[in-house]
């Protein structure tokens, strides 16, 4: 999808100029799966071996739930034994009433059991606002419930949530912006059909935008703000005019990726490794990986 930037374009401009005067280059996180190739669940030496492949690019990564797969069960034991200091933003799934108790249930379990030494935020959600699956208020809401429940347990974390860019800029997000620690844009040039001459533009305009609104909204440019999502397939079919391919993807990332870390905004790209078990009926979901299923580098990462 491309929306229109006219009203915000101004405060795009003006974020980038001072972020560029203000921060170092930002750093590269990665969304990370929990599940194997074949759709099973990954355990603790898988998260260690994950850790491992990452480890010379970054020492970030996020996930989407706390209960399923037992996430925190085996990704946090593994967090505080690999050597290479990574730290995680774990997700709260706030839909489903039940599955929401359960989220909230394991994510107090495991805190308790590990500590927040490894965990840098919490988010509750991911794209729950252009999926339709809450409204604002009602995010906002189980944001701040998700806040004192950690708060009640002897956890200071921050709290945010993560959506489509798109959504921070129409301003129907804004209880949400208002109940943010921190906050996650995702951005997918590829999802809104864009070809190699307009990838880049498209993806660092809709980024600045997003920042520029949440700015506006609380009224200062001193925010934690990511790119929550971003990547580029580099298999299956295209969409539009954008072309899902290894050269493509390498190409989105020197230009667009590289150009908003210059900018010193910290991305988390979508995602770490290729997931065969989407299957191939889904089009391009299962070739979004930086690495493959193996943990084999598809393209340089360096900026």
């Amino acid at each position: 999808m491309k929306f229109s930037t006219i009203g915000w374009t101004g405060l795009a401009v003006a974020a980038a100029s001072l972020l560029r005067g203000a921060r170092a280059e930002g750093a590269l996180n990665f969304c990370l799966g929990v599940k194997h190739a074949d759709g099973s669940c990954k355990y603790t030496d898988d998260y260690l071996a994950d850790f491992e492949a990452l480890a010379p690019y970054s020492s970030v990564v996020r996930t989407y739930s706390t209960s399923d797969c037992n996430t925190l069960q085996y990704l946090m034991p593994a967090l505080a034994q690999s050597s290479h200091n990574f730290q995680a933003i774990i997700g709260v799934w706030p839909t489903d009433d039940s599955h929401y108790a359960l989220e909230k249930s394991a994510l107090i379990q495991y805190l308790q059991q590990y500590g927040t030494d490894h965990v840098k935020g919490v988010t509750v959600g991911s794209e729950v606002l252009y999926r339709g699956d809450l409204t604002a208020s009602e995010l906002a809401n189980r944001m701040n419930e998700v806040r004192q429940l950690l708060k009640d347990n002897g956890f200071n974390l921050p709290v945010g949530t993560a959506d489509s860019w798109n959504l921070w800029v129409d301003g129907g997000s804004d209880p949400v912006i208002d109940a943010s620690d921190f906050f996650m844009s995702n951005a997918f040039s590829y999802w809104q059909g864009q070809d190699t001459s307009n990838m880049t533009n498209s993806f660092l305009d809709d980024t600045m935008q997003a920042m520029g609104r949440i700015q506006a909204r609380k009224g200062t440019s001193d925010i934690s703000f990511y790119v929550g999502e971003t990547g580029w397939p580099t298999g299956g079919p295209s969409y539009g005019s954008a072309v899902a391919s290894t050269d493509v993807a390498a190409k989105f990332y020197k230009e667009a990726l590289c150009g908003i870390r210059s900018w010193g905004v910290d991305i988390f790209y979508f995602e770490a490794f290729d997931e065969p078990w989407k299957g191939t009926d889904s089009g391009v979901e299962p070739y979004f990986g930086a690495m493959d299923s193996n943990r084999n580098l598809k393209f340089d990462l360096s900026c």
